[in-house]
């Protein structure tokens, strides 16, 4: 699982993986990737990125999930 919410938010904003990579900067192959769940800790630089091309804040992109602590 992704720990970012980027694949739901491209598809509620209609942006195709290509537009992400070119508004954003990032690689395609980085981000299908990252929405497969293969690379679990983006740098902050990726996440900057790609909160600027989505127009939305770090607390949107990342996934509540990251932040339930397991007992």
């Amino acid at each position: 699982m992704s720990v970012l919410k980027t694949k739901e938010l491209r598809r509620e904003k209609r942006i195709s993986l290509s537009q992400l990579s070119y508004k954003s900067g990032v690689a395609r192959g980085y981000l299908t990737e990252l929405e497969k769940g293969k690379y679990s800790n983006p740098g902050i630089q990726v996440l900057g990125k790609l909160c600027k091309a989505l127009k939305v804040t770090p607390n949107e992109l990342i996934s509540e999930s990251i932040w339930k602590w397991e007992e």
